[in-house]
């Protein structure tokens, strides 16, 4: 085949090449001489920078070596602090020896290198002790050590330390700086420690010794101008103005900027007369004090020196020039080469690509084709009247027709009419628009008759001319996906409808911005509009009760910190119209943020109201259920009660017959008399312990010893028991404390002994007790059920009587349980026993078997006695000459209160009726100063009295009595304004100190005082 003709200058040499060649050797010229022009400025810019940097560098050495000489300094004064302040003290009190100062002095030579004498004088002159080491000049060290003892004693005697550096001059190589510290003795000087250092190594330590080029200097001035130091040793001890005033007036300026000034750079002209040449020296120094003396450290060097250090630079640039100029000659030439071959191939092989790439169309044409036909999406093509020209595979079985049947019908045949009408809506849109269009829910009718929907996207063919020929389309079979979203959209109404029929309300909490949206049932819940859904938890908190704001928030954090799998809560929220209720919250995290953290929380509110309201009544029937069981229990106990009481009045009986025995005898009177008040005081807490279990109340816990209570009522159970029975007891040698109430630690030791006592009464035996103590640990465990490791106190009770079956022993602490008649035992039974030992922390165990007698054994942590108080007496209360009213209808109390009131002092006027004393009051109500009344009177209640009194005369104080009443306690009394509140009975020598309190003002009606 023919090649065609592409005319005569595809073959002949192209001078396009040529030029740009040339062009491109200009370009590279011109690129030279500016390389070459910026490098020669920068060169310029680069000297007048390593100026700069070089002078900040020289400061910021000196300004490191002064730091460095500092704390050389300051770490040697600090040591010599320590010595002078602690051991030279000692040594002037005598508390040390020579020997042991000596050797703290090689201790200070050792840890400072430069350190040459340590000297200590108690008066100018020879030292006390001194240490030295061997090094050149350390004889002239000692010497000088004692001129500047001796020239600064009077400065040093007013407490001030110093520190000398001597001049140095040429003539002299010793460079000695000395530390002088006074060492004081009760504000006085005791003596002097002087320390004598060597300037030479610690100059050559600190101060470096290196400096830019070959004539740079480091050096060291003092105050006045004097080289102390300097890379020219010959110029050590010089004055540096004396030498450059005359030669060198610019020298001259910067030394003395140098004198002047702390620190700072500068530079100045050195005129060589010699060669006739000048330098400039560029200069940088900084200021260090060291006690009276000043220090200048420098650095200089000529600029020169800092030019030569670019050399090397300026010599690498040429070398760099020269390179460039030869690679870009070479690169020319290979380009120029490579253009003219890459000519003559690409124009052989143009003709070659032409018929290649015709080839490869139509390859790409049929690869296109068969793409269209694999894929899953339908693909058709249509005319301008909408008949198909193409369908690929998937679109065909999706109408189930055979390829010929749809080939030249029209779309419309296989759609209704509604469907048909849109889809010809979209098509004059793209053609108008000639942009892409969707026709969403296309329906099509199969061959079988079924309707599949379709998501389909049109858009328009082009031919070569820009015109539209037809349209093209891709449809996705959407079928199923629509059939899903039906169900998923019915489910959701019914999961609405299920909400609406529980009435629950639905929350959505962005954690980010803190917005929480509500549904309309959570609205009516709240008793707001249906529009009010929205707000955020901030608002929401601030509806939720006080109480309840803490565990809410604990809740949450713990289910967003991962620790539980959803949030609970149950609180108390305000409605709109302020009143609150009962509701629970359940929740979880339903989304996250890019890094993983819980950004979304969503659930549900519940109205549980009538339940909480619910509970709460079953809550109190249950209370009044169990209220009422223990008055039935207190009934059914009744004669075990009056037993208990039997056996207290039996002992107040005994004592007081033997005091009329022993009337002649004041002491054992008054000791019978004690015991009388003894068992009037376990009468009244028996009493109390009574009302206590009646009304439920708790008790306080106090340190009891166990010890004393088995002791006390051990002598209450003697005079019970039969002479047939022994009773042993067994207590440890020391106090033994429990935690508890002492009148409950009474009841069980009583209970326990008097069920003993019970079980031996027909046949005798013995009755033993005993307390025992037991640490309880790792090895050792607990031999009661649920006790943790610790100090126990453990009370054993057994006697030999005739014991009890299995069948008894399951129910032996079970309540109301009991095998005595009416009228026997404690009446509070072992199940109070049972609960009393377990409420103080506690367990208690019996053993027993029939016909072999019980042991009863009682477990208690045991804790640290309370400190003993002496009893106070009567006869040492405070007494007052204030006018007291007193009312109360018993006129047996009412004797006993005028007469022992009145022995203290008190002018007492005695009612016993209330409507009388009212009477009394209202007449004068300034003739009183305090009133005692009793609660429980015919008429008028005490607290009605109270009430009455404060009415006329508000500051009155009131103290009220009662034995017992359900009408008022305690902080009733402290509400109704009452100073004090006394629980009958009550012991007069704590019923004295209340009164004189009430009476001082030492009690006020924000606190109700008590006396039991």
């Amino acid at each position: 085949m023919d090649q065609p003709s592409h005319g005569p200058s595809l073959l002949a040499p192209d001078t396009s090449d040529t030029r740009l060649v040339i062009r491109y050797l200009l370009g590279l010229a011109l690129a030279l001489t500016a390389f070459f022009w910026a490098a020669t400025l920068v060169d310029k810019k680069a000297v007048a920078l390593h100026e700069k940097v070089f002078n900040i560098q020289q400061g910021q050495q000196t300004a490191i070596v002064k730091r460095a000489m500092e704390d050389h300094v300051s770490r040697l004064i600090s040591d010599a602090g320590v010595l002078a302040n602690h051991s030279l003290v000692e040594f002037a009190r005598g508390e040390r020896s020579l020997d042991s100062v000596n050797n703290l002095f090689l201790i200070t030579l050792a840890a400072h290198t430069d350190v040459l004498v340590c000297a200590y004088f108690t008066a100018p002159g020879e030292p006390v002790a001194s240490q030295s080491v061997q090094a050149p000049g350390a004889s002239r060290a000692e010497a000088k050590a004692r001129e500047w003892c001796a020239s600064s004693w009077p400065v040093l005697a007013g407490g001030c330390p110093a520190l000398l550096v001597p001049p140095i001059h040429a003539e002299s190589q010793d460079k000695f700086a000395g530390l002088l510290l006074p060492v004081r003795e009760d504000e006085s000087l005791a003596g002097v420690l002087v320390i004598v250092c060597d300037l030479g190594p610690m100059i050559g330590r600190y101060l470096v010794q290196g400096a830019f080029g070959r004539s740079g200097r480091c050096f060291m001035l003092d105050g006045h101008g004097t080289v102390v130091h300097d890379s020219a040793p010959s110029r050590i001890g010089h004055n540096i103005l004396a030498a450059s005033e005359d030669g060198a007036p610019g020298m001259a300026r910067v030394y003395r900027r140098m004198l002047a000034e702390l620190e700072g750079q500068d530079d100045y002209v050195l005129d060589d007369k010699d060669a006739s040449t000048s330098s400039r020296i560029l200069v940088a120094w900084n200021t260090l004090y060291w006690g009276n003396h000043k220090i200048v450290i420098g650095q200089s060097a000529p600029d020169q020196e800092i030019d030569g250090i670019l050399q090397n630079l300026r010599l690498q640039r040429n070398i760099l020039f020269g390179y460039l100029v030869l690679v870009s000659l070479v690169m020319s030439f290979v380009f120029y080469r490579s253009r003219r071959k890459l000519y003559l191939k690409t124009t052989g092989a143009l003709q070659n690509q032409v018929g290649e790439r015709t080839a490869l169309l139509a390859q790409s044409e049929a690869r296109y084709r068969n793409i269209l036909q694999s894929i899953e999406e339908g693909y058709f093509e249509v005319d301008m009247a909408g008949g198909f020209t193409f369908m690929n595979e998937s679109a065909r079985r999706t109408l189930g027709y055979p390829m010929e049947e749809t080939l030249g019908k029209n779309n419309r045949e296989y759609t209704s009419p509604e469907t048909a009408k849109n889809a010809l809506r979209v098509f004059q849109e793209v053609y108008t628009t000639r942009l892409p269009s969707r026709i969403p829910d296309y329906e099509v009718i199969t061959r079988d008759g079924e309707v599949r929907i379709l998501d389909v996207t049109a858009s328009v063919i082009v031919n070569a001319e820009g015109e539209v020929t037809g349209f093209r389309g891709v449809s996705r079979d959407v079928t199923e996906q629509r059939r899903t979203e039906l169900k998923l959209l019915e489910s959701q109404q019914r999961l609405s409808l299920a909400i609406q029929a529980a009435s629950l309300g639905l929350w959505d909490w962005n954690l980010k911005t803190g917005e929480v949206v509500f549904n309309d049932t959570w609205a009516r819940m709240m008793e707001l509009p249906p529009d009010r859904g929205g707000g955020t938890m901030d608002g929401y908190q601030g509806q939720v009760h006080q109480d309840d704001l803490t565990g809410l928030a604990d809740a949450v954090l713990d289910h967003i910190e991962g620790r539980t799998d959803f949030f609970r809560h149950e609180h108390r929220v305000k409605t709109q119209t302020g009143a609150w209720k009962w509701v629970f919250v359940q929740g979880c995290v339903v989304g996250t943020d890019e890094n993983g953290k819980p950004a979304r929380m969503a659930g549900i509110h519940m109205d549980i109201t009538p339940a909480k309201q619910a509970e709460k009544e079953k809550e109190e029937l249950e209370n009044r259920l169990i209220q009422a069981r223990k008055m039935e229990a207190v009934g059914t106990l009744a004669g075990g009660i009056a037993h208990d009481f039997n056996n207290i009045l039996s002992a107040i009986m005994a004592c007081t017959e033997a005091a009329k025995l022993n009337g002649q005898d004041p002491a054992k009177v008054r000791a019978g008399l004690g015991e009388i008040e003894k068992a009037c005081r376990r009468a009244r807490d028996l009493a109390r312990q009574i009302l206590t279990f009646s009304r439920h109340a708790e008790t306080e816990t106090r340190p009891v010893r166990l010890d004393l209570v088995i002791t006390e009522a051990m002598a209450l159970l003697r005079a019970t028991l039969p002479s047939t029975i022994e009773t042993r007891v067994a207590l440890p040698g020391e106090p033994v404390a429990v935690l508890g109430d002492s009148t409950r630690m009474h009841q069980v030791v009583m209970n326990l002994c008097s069920n003993a006592g019970h079980a031996m009464r027909q046949t005798g035996g013995v009755l033993e007790v005993r307390l025992d103590t037991l640490l309880a640990g790792p090895e050792n465990t607990p031999p009661g059920p649920g006790l943790s490791p610790g100090d126990y106190a453990v009370l054993t009770v057994s006697d030999t009587g005739h014991g009890m079956d299995e069948k008894t022993l399951e129910r032996i602490f079970n309540p109301y349980f009991t095998t005595k008649d009416v009228g026997e035992g404690t009446g509070l039974g072992l199940a109070m026993v049972h609960g009393i030992v377990t409420g103080a922390g506690g367990a208690c165990a019996v053993q027993s078997k029939t016909g072999e007698g019980a042991t009863f054994t009682v477990w208690l942590p045991r804790t640290a006695p309370a400190p003993e108080t002496p009893e106070p007496e009567l006869e040492q209360m405070p007494g007052g000459s204030e006018r007291l009213l007193l009312v109360d209808d018993d006129p047996s109390l009412v004797d006993s209160f005028v007469q022992i009131i009145g022995h203290f002092g008190y002018r007492v006027t005695a009612a016993e009726d209330s409507g009388k004393a009212l009477e009394l009051f209202s007449k004068d109500p300034w003739a009183f100063d305090l009133v005692i009344t009793d609660q429980t009177m015919p008429g008028m209640t005490g607290e009605e009295l109270a009430r009455a009194v404060l009415a006329l005369r508000p500051e009155t104080p009131v103290i009220l009595c009662s034995g017992y009443s359900a009408a008022i306690t305690e902080n009733d009394a402290l509400e109704k304004g009452i100073r004090a509140f006394v629980m009958k009975p009550f012991s007069f020598t704590d019923f004295m100190v209340l009164l004189r309190q009430v009476l001082d003002g030492k009690t006020t009606c924000g606190r109700a005082n008590t006396v039991k």
